[in-house]
Formats: C-alpha cells, structure tokens, sequence
C-alpha cells in the first residue's frame, strides 16, 4: 500500500511540475495565421451551408429554388465599389429587418416573397456574409443561363471568380 501511495504522489509531482509557460510559448510561435484564416473560412462556409442553404440550396432545380441562390444575393448586394465591410453591414441590416423596401432584390422578393425574419446572432450573420464576399458561391447548373435571358451577360462579383 505504501509503495502505491509513493507511486501515486510522485507521478502527481512530476505532472504538476511541467512547464506549461513554456509550452504555451512554443505553441505560440508555431502557429499558422494562415491556417488560422482557413479555419475561419471554413467556419464561415459551414455557417452559411448549415443555415442558409435550408433556402438557398444551389443544388436544388429551379422549379424547386424556395429563394433565390446565394451567388444572386451577392451578386446584387456587391457593386465594382462595394467593400467588405460595407457588404457584410449591408447583410446584417437585411437579416435584422428584412423588407421589400430594403429589398436590393425586388425581383426574388415578388417571385419568392418576403424571406421571414430568421433568429440567427449577429456574429455568425457577419461571418456567412464575410465568407461570401471573399469566396466563390457555389451555383446552381441552371442559374447562368437563367440570368442571361432575364438580365443579359451575368457581371462579375467581387472576391474571387464565380466563372465555372
């Protein structure tokens, strides 16, 4: 029993005793700031296919579309001079009030109707739109065609390419 207990006491010691200072410091240093910002895409990207894609789903055919796809979305909330943040701001403003006057889509709104006010913090709101704006939105097959016979040659977005 005695040797136990002294077994016991010194493994305690010598796991106590570790110098987490040191390996906070080490990890510190070997971090990846890149990845880190892989890691925070990718949040965004789960963020949106997780919550939007309920309504927006790019896989689904255009008779069945409940909304309109999200690369719409970005398509019509982002000019050759919209930034980031303003884009970002302009989503959270939607998704807070969302109205036909707020409407940048009055097209989607009159086909669709109103989206209904989703409870969502405004946080993961920031970082589905921050996500959109930096990165390609999957399309639907059938969008390109169905936007240059209602709207002409489809513009380019801003981030990276949406062209397939």
């Amino acid at each position: 029993m005695k040797t136990w207990t002294t077994l016991y006491l010194v493994l305690l010691f010598s796991a106590c005793n570790t110098d987490t200072k040191s390996n906070y410091f080490a990890m510190a240093e070997s971090t990846d700031y890149q990845e880190i910002g892989i890691i925070q895409e990718n949040q965004g990207k789960k963020l949106m296919e997780n919550n939007c894609y309920v309504c927006h789903n790019p896989k689904a055919s255009m008779e069945k579309m409940i909304a309109p796809p999200l690369i719409a979305v970005k398509m019509y909330y982002i000019s050759e001079n919209t930034s980031k943040e303003e884009f970002t701001n302009a989503v959270v403003e939607w998704m807070k009030n969302p109205s036909a006057e707020n409407s940048k889509i009055p097209g989607a709104v009159k086909k669709f109707g109103l989206m209904p006010y989703q409870f969502y913090p405004e946080a993961t709101i920031r970082k589905i739109a921050e996500y959109m704006f930096d990165n390609e939105i999957e399309e639907p097959e059938w969008f390109q065609e169905h936007f240059n016979k209602m709207h002409g040659e489809k513009p380019k977005t801003k981030g990276r390419s949406n062209e397939k």
